[in-house]
């Protein structure tokens, strides 16, 4: 085999570079993977390998022959390569010796499918092994290790892994019981109840778009809806039954068989029982333009040196927006003086007026004496 892959190297010239390196093959037992460049070399490569193993009693499996390309290489709509009169297949993804190889060169098929293979090793030793009474903790453990473990890191070695991959190994194996509490929430924008259950609803309508299998929502928010009704035996029975992973005991942190993040940092974006905003109903009651765009501003308050958020509208004016600082923080509105990039701000200029970036701050300077208000 060595000798007809020679063959091939030294009359298609294929290969691909690596840095200072080129690559020409792969050869293992009767498979080998073939490296070329270009379409032209490629086909050219095969040509010549169907032409040198004929002689020597050796034929090509074009049926188990496959192509996989990497980059823009080819057009999207080409669905197959012909050479020496076949038509063979191009793939995203394959299994080659065990493992998944895909054609955007990271790891995540190859990580979720031994992820998925070793839950289904979990699930089959459930009633004979986990759920047996005549063994103990530290056998289990070593049987986790031994029959487990292995299948979940199967060539782990060649993986490249970034913070999702991580996560999701790790929750692996780590299921904690439904914690008893309702999750508390509170909003960067001041909101009503009946906003909160429409965003809610628009969350759950939009969630199986985003990632996971539609069932496994649909068993969350099952779940999510037997936490209002405090009935946590059976959301807890909801979750066993739809096999989600909860490495902290909460929604806000799952995972379904497969490793999926379903509803980590999703959930968490919004409610799933209401909260207000402290001195939400006074801030609606206050004095202020209810048209412009909604802003959060950070402002550091000099008294305690804390950063913190208020809500405004685009068209409220500083004196306005003052006063929402003075009900959210329990201060006098006229104790207040605004400077923002080394500027003060005057009472009556607009927020739209003042180009506040979203991520610098506002810093509020606030004296014991009520100021006379300042204007622009």
């Amino acid at each position: 085999m060595d000798w007809v892959l020679d063959k091939v190297v030294d009359q298609s010239d294929c290969g691909a570079s690596v840095g200072n390196t080129k690559i020409t093959d792969l050869v293992f037992a009767d498979d080998a993977v073939i490296f070329a460049e270009s379409l032209e070399v490629l086909v050219m490569a095969l040509e010549v390998l169907h032409e040198e193993a004929k002689p020597l009693g050796l034929e090509v499996s074009w049926l188990k022959t496959k192509v996989q390309v990497f980059g823009d290489l080819l057009d999207e709509a080409v669905q197959s390569v012909h050479a020496c009169g076949e038509d063979i297949e191009i793939l995203e993804s394959f299994t080659y010796l065990g493992s998944a190889v895909h054609n955007d060169g990271g790891s995540r098929q190859e990580a979720l499918r031994w992820i998925g293979i070793a839950h289904g090793i979990m699930d089959s030793l459930s009633g004979s092994i986990w759920r047996c009474r005549y063994l103990c903790r530290r056998t289990k453990i070593r049987i986790f290790k031994s029959l487990v473990i292995p299948v979940l890191l199967y060539g782990c070695e060649t993986w490249t892994l970034n913070s999702d991959l991580k996560r999701r190994i790790n929750a692996f194996g780590k299921n904690v019981s439904l914690r008893h509490e309702r999750i508390r929430w509170k909003s960067d924008m001041p909101l009503t109840e009946s906003q909160v259950r429409s965003k809610r609803e628009e969350f759950w309508d939009t969630a199986p778009a985003f990632e996971g299998r539609k069932e496994i929502w649909d068993a969350l928010k099952a779940a999510a809806l037997a936490i209002e009704s405090h009935d946590y035996n059976l959301a807890q029975a909801i979750i066993d039954g739809a096999n989600i992973t909860l490495p902290n005991g909460a929604l806000t942190d799952c995972y379904d068989e497969l490793g999926t993040p379903t509803i980590c940092c999703l959930l968490a974006s919004l409610p799933l029982t209401f909260s207000a905003l402290p001195g939400q109903e006074a801030i609606e009651q206050s004095e202020g333009s209810m048209e412009g765009e909604a802003l959060v501003l950070k402002v550091r308050l000099s008294t305690t040196s804390v950063d913190t958020r208020l809500t405004v509208r685009s068209t409220d004016t500083i004196a306005t927006a003052k006063k929402k600082l003075d009900l959210q923080e329990g201060m006098e509105g006229r104790r207040q003086r605004w400077f923002y990039c080394g500027k003060l701000l005057g009472d009556r200029l607009l927020i739209c007026e003042c180009s506040i970036h979203p991520s610098f701050i506002i810093q509020a300077i606030i004296a014991e004496e009520a100021l006379t208000s300042v204007d622009s």
